[in-house]
């Protein structure tokens, strides 16, 4: 824009410049000097050529200086606004809540915290290798670097390290494994050659997911969208792991590990018939399904959850059916709710009360302003524990009363606010219905928050079956391992082929 004023500064100053100055030979005054016919007779009335020269310099030299003047203020505006403190800026509904004295500390004096590490990740031993992608904020302004990174997506950076060569993906034409409102998931085979020899060449089982229409250019914006959050996610025992991308041409798709047994939701309600308050542990041999696993799931959730906390990420979209199962009982939480950020709203408003709403899984300020945070996403959490603990039942059905005539979310919205909330699932004592509760406080500042979900489950986990908690924590130490390999799958094929 500054740039854009100077030429207009110096192109109107040459030209007004030079019409007065061949003008001043063609009146006695500024007004006529517009007006009047040259004659032959007045063409040298007032001098030789270098006082018109001297004029014109004088009058380009002014026009100069003022535009060289007006572009000095503007950017000094636009540099004391970009100095303004982030808290000023609108939005702040989004800024994380700082947890640790550390991050209290950080916050109020409005430092940035530091980026998280670079992908891949490393193993560690505690944390099961919680690391995070690194996050490109090089053009990020400066109110948004504390946002989650779903409200700054266009600032994120695509990672050309985990792009994959087409020729390199044979892809499923059988049934796909889900679909949703954008985009459809199919089984591929990922190979990378170890050796020019064909017989050495293994292949890797992974979801692929892509747009629904692959020419509707608003779908391949979403599947990119979620490939760059995906990348800047990093990796998790209990998140979906990426495996790389395709982003050449028109083409886009999300390589994905591929998680066996499915979506927790429908495994709950297959293995309905085979629950035991008794059973411990899943036996593949014998398919049973015990109390202890759901705390387990429980556990594994709110790890998750709390982990997408501190990239940060808000979810918007926690179902059982958006959080996937392997076959140790390792769940992964996948779809982080891209789709919802969509302009088409109706999306929230679905008028059937036939199929699963997302807006049975929304917390109140989510149905009646959109507003979605770490404590929208609480909310949701405890939605879950209802269907986790009732093996998979649906959220109010049958207990809201709907008037077709209406906005159905009106009437949940009216249910919540009334201070109504879901029953006590039948495997749910006092204790973990109290824990749901606090999920449900329709104050969001007065609910309760992912790590203290993570000492209560914990804490029961080990109640119940310290052996079961221990086997657990092996667990995801050996899925950190796994997810390694993942990464280092794409990086062994290119040094392979270099």
């Amino acid at each position: 824009m500054t740039g854009s004023v100077i030429f207009f500064a110096l192109f109107s100053s040459y030209c007004f410049a030079s019409c007065y100055a061949r003008n001043l030979t063609l009146g006695r005054n500024f007004e006529d000097s517009f007006k009047r016919v040259p004659r032959a007779s007045e063409k040298n009335e007032l001098g030789d050529s270098n006082v018109q020269q001297i004029i014109f310099i004088s009058l380009y030299s002014v026009f100069v200086a003022l535009a060289i003047g007006i572009c000095c203020l503007i950017k000094a505006y636009k540099s004391k606004k970009r100095q303004l403190p982030a808290n000023r800026s609108k939005g702040n509904e989004y800024l994380l809540e700082p947890t640790t004295a550390d991050q209290k500390k950080r916050y109020s004096n409005n430092i940035v915290p530091p980026e998280p590490t670079p992908y891949p990740i490393t193993s560690g031993e505690d944390d099961f290798g919680k690391t995070p992608s690194r996050l490109s904020n090089e053009e990020c302004p400066p109110e948004l670097k504390l946002a989650p990174i779903n409200d700054r997506i266009k600032y994120l950076h695509y990672y050309a390290e985990v792009e994959i060569n087409e020729e390199d993906l044979d892809i499923s034409k059988g049934r796909p494994l889900g679909s949703g409102e954008f985009g459809i998931i199919r089984k591929g085979f990922l190979r990378s050659k170890n050796s020019k020899n064909k017989e050495t060449e293994s292949r890797l089982e992974v979801a692929v997911k892509s747009p629904l229409n692959e020419y509707n250019h608003i779908q391949q914006e979403l599947i990119y969208d979620e490939l760059k959050v995906m990348c800047a996610v990093g990796k998790h025992p209990n998140i979906l792991a990426l495996v790389g991308g395709i982003t050449i041409g028109e083409k886009r798709m999300i390589i994905s590990e591929l998680v066996e047994n499915g979506d927790l939701l429908s495994f709950l309600r297959k293995n309905r018939r085979n629950f035991t308050i008794d059973q411990l542990a899943f036996e593949p041999e014998k398919p049973s399904l015990g109390l202890v696993d759901l705390v387990s799931f429980a556990f594994q959730i709110a790890k998750g959850m709390e982990y997408l906390i501190h990239v940060p990420c808000v979810h918007r979209d926690l179902a059982l059916r958006n959080v996937l199962i392997k076959g140790n009982m390792v769940i992964r939480i996948a779809d982080f709710g891209l789709a919802r950020r969509h302009k088409n709203k109706d999306y929230y408003k679905t008028q059937s009360v036939d199929t699963p709403l997302p807006i049975h899984w929304m917390a109140p300020e989510s149905i009646d302003k959109l507003l979605f945070t770490q404590k929208s996403d609480v909310w949701s959490y405890g939605v879950c524990l209802y269907e986790l603990f009732s093996l998979g039942k649906s959220p109010y059905k049958n207990v809201i009363k709907y008037d077709e005539r209406d906005s159905y979310c009106k009437y949940v919205l009216a249910y919540l606010n009334e201070g109504k909330r879901l029953a006590q699932p039948a495997h749910a004592d006092a204790e973990i219905y109290n824990v749901m509760k606090l999920c449900w406080d329709l104050d969001m500042n007065s609910r309760t928050t992912f790590l203290d979900c993570i000492e209560f489950f914990e804490k029961e986990l080990k109640t119940t079956s310290n052996e079961y908690f221990l086997d657990l924590t092996r667990k995801l130490r050996s899925e950190t391992n796994n997810q390694l390999r993942l990464s280092n799958w794409l990086s062994d094929e290119k040094h392979c082929d270099s």
